[in-house]
């Protein structure tokens, strides 16, 4: 399955982690770093899967993905995931308003990362071996 990510994440060290994740999965990454990057990219790519920061510096991820629902059906459908570190906004907007499929609290371990992926995705789990997404054998690939 070719799965194309946009991973929105102002924070260098979660992108690099982020997508050392997704590329572990062969799915293509499209990394943005702000809430109008990630506009820019929704509205010039087609993606399967979201991830996108809640805190960023020019707008809430909120705000962004409540804007990128609204592009076409596609993207008012895809899963988009709140990347999330402050258990505080959990029961607030984002939530109410239907904008994320999901939250992903940080710190995340990858086969958690991944878990909620593939259940947004509709794959089965049993097609998965969660323990091959270790931390240990990511290290390789945060280092390219």
């Amino acid at each position: 399955m070719s799965v194309s990510v946009l991973l929105v994440e102002g924070n260098e060290i979660n992108q690099r982690l982020f997508k050392a994740v997704l590329a572990s999965l062969d799915y293509g990454v499209d990394i943005a770093a702000s809430g109008l990057d990630a506009i820019e990219s929704a509205h010039a790519n087609t993606y399967d899967l979201i991830l996108m920061d809640i805190h960023m510096s020019d707008m809430s991820g909120n705000d962004a993905a409540h804007i990128i629902r609204t592009f076409n059906n596609h993207y008012a459908r895809i899963p988009i995931l709140a990347l999330r570190d402050d258990t505080r906004f959990i029961q607030q907007e984002s939530m109410q308003s239907s904008v994320f499929s999901d939250i992903l609290m940080k710190p995340i371990s990858p086969s958690k990362m991944m878990q909620v992926i593939f259940e947004h995705l509709g794959i089965a789990p049993a097609t998965v071996n969660f323990q091959q997404a270790s931390a240990e054998a990511l290290i390789p690939r945060l280092n390219s």
